[in-house]
């Protein structure tokens, strides 16, 4: 008998207009991350560093330490003049930051258990629900390395944890003069972490965009610190002139933070003008640190103010930021 001849299937277009959009969308959404995922996976910077915070923490300690050699610090302790001068400063405001510190730790402590603890049935079913409570782990971070500063500048006579300033613009006409380097180990321990909560957890910036601010902000750190102790004038203020530039570069990345989020944030997103409000703080915070530090870099500011302007900044900002999320 002759062959039939089979008529060939149906192409998809004849299915519902609906169901061949609603197809169109999920094959083009999974084109998209496909394309994506292969782009990290052939970018090694993407994938190995920017994406990876234990590489940010890797550089940021690797170039402290770079500093900390070529800056060659003599400890505050040694030097009889600048141990004298750290003893005449009273201890009661950081005893007092210590232990109101304390408390809002252990808030925040309660507070990181309990959401762990609400979202644990549920974050099978929700991918994402982990990022709940990355915002109370950063803030806890933050306030024990807050408690623990203040609660070594409370509870330590000796200026082992400062280095001193010798030469240069000196408060008072003092010989030699603590440079609390305590203080900077603390901001790069904390700034960091504040950068993360707000560009990833409020504005939802990938990891890769946070990379290039938080690592160049450790850096300027670092050698605004190296700054304060070499007594060259040349090497100081290049140090000062590199400080502020990767300053404002990184201002410039978090800037395009706020830009980014405003072009993908839904328009029904809750608090959608306020997210961006952390990153600009941030911005136009650390413009008033820029502000104390060079103000005590040109002998316009005591160390004791110095000292104290530090204390409220940093005590003040952690406080908006735990009051924010």
């Amino acid at each position: 008998p002759p062959a039939v001849r089979r008529s060939p299937p149906e192409p998809a277009s004849s299915a519902s207009p609906r169901t061949s959009l609603r197809q169109q969308v999920i094959m083009a959404q999974f084109a998209m991350e496909a394309s994506m995922s292969q782009a990290c996976r052939e970018d090694p910077l993407t994938s190995s560093f920017a994406s990876n915070p234990v590489w940010w923490a890797v550089a940021s300690v690797l170039f402290a330490l770079v500093g900390y050699v070529l800056a060659g610090p003599t400890p505050c302790s040694e030097v009889d003049a600048c141990e004298t001068m750290h003893r005449s400063f009273p201890s009661q405001f950081n005893a007092c930051a210590a232990m109101g510190l304390t408390f809002i730790w252990l808030y925040e402590v309660i507070n990181l258990v309990s959401t762990y603890r609400g979202v644990s049935e549920t974050k099978a079913l929700v991918p994402d629900i982990r990022s709940r409570c990355l915002p109370s782990l950063l803030l806890t971070v933050m306030f024990t390395v807050l408690v623990a500063q203040h609660a070594t500048f409370a509870g330590s006579s000796s200026a082992w944890y400062a280095s001193a300033r010798i030469g240069g613009a000196a408060p008072g006409g003092a010989g030699a003069w603590p440079l609390y380097t305590i203080t900077y180990v603390e901001w790069l321990c904390i700034v960091p972490l504040l950068l993360t909560a707000a560009g990833h957890c409020a504005i939802h910036r990938p990891l890769k965009e946070l990379a290039r601010p938080i690592v160049v902000t450790n850096f300027y750190i670092v050698l605004s610190w190296m700054a304060m102790l070499t007594s060259n004038e040349v090497v100081r203020w290049s140090l000062v002139a590199v400080s502020f530039a990767m300053y404002f570069h990184a201002s410039w990345d978090m800037f395009c933070w706020v830009a980014d989020y405003y072009r993908t944030a839904a328009p029904d997103l809750p608090s959608r003008n306020l997210r961006p409000c952390l990153s600009i703080g941030l911005v136009l915070l650390f413009a008033v640190y820029g502000v104390v530090f060079i103000s005590a870099l040109l002998g316009a500011m005591s160390t004791w103010v110095e000292r104290m302007s530090f204390l409220f900044l940093d005590v003040g900002s952690k406080l908006a930021m735990g009051a924010s999320f």
